[in-house]
């Protein structure tokens, strides 16, 4: 109040003629600054700044970023400064009539459009503080190792959302002071974005792939799944348009008055009448589906992987990755390199670390429903659908192969080593490098890698053989384990926390304990071990790995031999063998710590590795 006194050089009682008269931009600056001030330094603002960081820490941490998925979860964790803005900049506006001064106010020279000009304008102060988050976001992620470039047009979308939202709590508060209107649109905009953000939450809004990105914020989880990133995808200028033409919409509303005049008038209808064709351009835009053209190029890279991959060649093996996830490499060298000086001698032939695409991305509701419904079982519709159908029982029936078919890539290792679309970070890394070094130490060792646990569509796993009994399993879990001080510590994770699976053996009489890695990544090839095996390679952990190596290497054929067995490995290491856990249906409910029964499609089709 005390900067609209002075801004209107009033003293409560005349105003001086001799003084001239602020013009209305000046009225408006000043204003503007005072309530940009107060804004900015809201302890709701200030929330959702904090609620922000707290959103994209926990979206970001336990995998590598990638910005094609990054950016737009900087958007998402905007949302908490949108929604706090909203209900700060209605409190704000609607404090003449919250205070009971709206006489007072209306009798101040500066009119009521200006003051709600001036609340406009000091949306600015939380847009900048969101600019300034979103480019210490980048620099951290950035830092932290993300590959790929943020999009400008999904960062800017989310500057955008929260301007849309500020202008939005302004409006409310010109229009609804009442005490309860701002926290109601506030809370309505909260749950409806947590329901179409956050995939588990299993709420009322379903409004599926042509309207997603009409809310304010959607967050299309399938990106990830890409085995890089597309264009068009998410539709981000489309959205950025929309959000924009929705803020100078509710901004013309809230600039309303009942005593326009005709000038005005006509230039508050012309501005309107741009802002709504713009906004219906934009959303005519997103609701387009993606060209079936591009859908098809995304399944062709997906299931012929040689052919769109680079290959480098580091310490004689070679890494295939899709271009985007090439900086990848040096981050999968670490384990890889870890299991190979360890061998008493490296094998002839050559180690081919390859990417695949780990996920039947065409069932993803996001990329329309005519995937989706092929994919459950549905009967797709329109020439459109049947494509899509097609393209998605190709890319199944690929991902169905990885588990099964050693051949399937041309170009790969014998056999094959895999690596997914993600990778650990912080408390993830060791269970990510585990999987990988497994993968190479089973292939160190002529253990088939392929057969075990494959993320597949149905969630079905399989087994094609067990190493019961066989020394090489052991040792090929003690190089995993050697590889990196990540690895070791996961292995040692995953035995104290008892998460005991067991498999079907010799033909489904009986059944074997085994381990799994713990990971919350699609990683692909994440292998069962054997209990017993799992357990006598944490023992060798505890040697020093130069006398293991030195036993070893002096009869590595034969403990590389199927028929050597893990007692006589225990016996020459001095250790002694322990017991084959029970399998979980045989164990106490206290000693199964936190472990899950891992359910097989049917016994093994071959039941001893040889």
């Amino acid at each position: 109040m005390r900067a609209e006194l002075s801004a209107g050089r009033t003293t409560g009682a005349s105003v001086d003629p001799r003084e001239p008269s602020p013009s209305g931009v000046r009225v408006l600056g000043s204003l503007g600054r005072v309530e940009a001030f107060r804004l900015g330094r809201h302890p709701i603002v200030l929330a959702g700044v904090v609620g922000a960081v707290v959103l994209l820490v926990a979206q970001t941490r336990g995998s590598v970023a990638r910005w094609w998925v990054a950016d737009v979860h900087l958007g998402t964790a905007l949302l908490f400064v949108g929604v706090a803005v909203l209900y700060a900049g209605y409190l704000a506006t609607a404090r003449a009539v919250r205070d009971g001064l709206a006489d007072l106010y209306e009798s101040f020279p500066t009119s009521a459009t200006k003051r709600i000009g001036a609340h406009l304008v000091a949306l600015m102060a939380p847009v900048v503080a969101s600019a300034a988050f979103v480019v210490i976001a980048v620099g951290w992620l950035d830092a932290q190792g993300a590959i790929g470039s943020p999009r400008v047009s999904v960062l800017a979308g989310g500057l955008a959302l929260v301007a849309l939202l500020g202008a939005l709590g302004v409006a409310l508060g010109r229009w609804a002071p009442g005490p309860w209107a701002g926290l109601f649109a506030a809370t309505l905009i909260a749950l409806v974005e947590v329901d179409v953000v956050v995939p588990s939450f299993d709420g009322p809004v379903r409004l599926g792939r042509a309207l997603d990105w009409v809310l304010p914020w959607h967050q299309p989880f399938v990106s990830g799944e890409f085995p890089g990133p597309i264009a068009s995808f998410p539709p981000a200028t489309a959205h950025l348009v929309e959000l924009v033409g929705l803020a100078a919409l509710t901004s013309l509303a809230a600039l309303a008055s009942r005593a326009m005049g005709v000038r005005r008038l006509f230039a508050t209808a012309t501005a309107a009448c741009l802002a709504a064709g713009a906004v219906g351009w934009a959303g005519w835009s997103e609701t387009r589906p993606i060209p079936v053209g591009r859908l098809d190029s995304l399944v062709a890279a997906a299931i012929h992987p040689a052919t769109h991959e680079r290959c480098q060649t580091r310490a004689g093996v070679s890494y295939c990755a899709y271009p985007a996830y090439l900086p990848w490499v040096r981050l999968w060298a670490a384990p890889v390199d870890g299991v190979l000086s360890r061998l008493p001698r490296r094998p002839a032939r050559r180690l081919v670390v390859r990417q695949v695409v780990d996920s039947s991305f065409l069932c993803s509701p996001s990329l329309g429903a005519a995937a989706a419904a092929s994919c459950t079982g549905g009967t797709p519709s329109g020439p459109r659908g049947r494509q899509v159908a097609r393209l998605a029982s190709r890319l199944t029936a690929f991902q169905a192969a990885l588990s099964t078919d050693a051949a399937l890539v041309p170009g790969s290792a014998r056999p094959p080593v895999y690596v997914g679309l993600n990778w650990g970070s912080g408390a993830t890394l060791g269970p990510a490098e585990l999987n990988l070094a497994l993968d190479v130490a089973y292939w160190a060792v002529h253990l088939p890698t392929t057969g075990q646990v494959v993320h597949a569509q149905g969630g079905t796993q399989q087994v094609s053989c067990l190493p019961v009994g066989q020394a090489r399993e052991a040792i090929a879990v003690w190089l995993a384990a050697s590889a990196t001080p990540a690895t070791r510590a996961a292995l040692r994770a995953e035995v104290s926390a008892g998460q005991i699976g067991s498999v079907p053996y010799g033909n489904g009489r009986s059944s074997v304990a085994t381990f799994a890695a713990s990971s919350t990544l699609d990683t692909v090839g994440s292998l069962e071990t054997t209990g017993r095996a799992t357990l006598l390679a944490a023992a060798m952990t505890a040697l020093p790995e130069r006398r293991v190596e030195a036993v070893l290497a002096a009869h590595w054929s034969t403990w590389t031999n199927w028929r050597t067995s893990d007692k006589s490995l225990a016996t020459a290491l001095g250790l002694r063998l322990p017991p084959a856990p029970p399998t979980p249906a045989t164990v106490p409910p206290a000693a199964a710590g936190s472990g899950q029964v891992i359910q097989v499609s049917g016994p093994p089709p071959s039941p001893v590795c040889h």
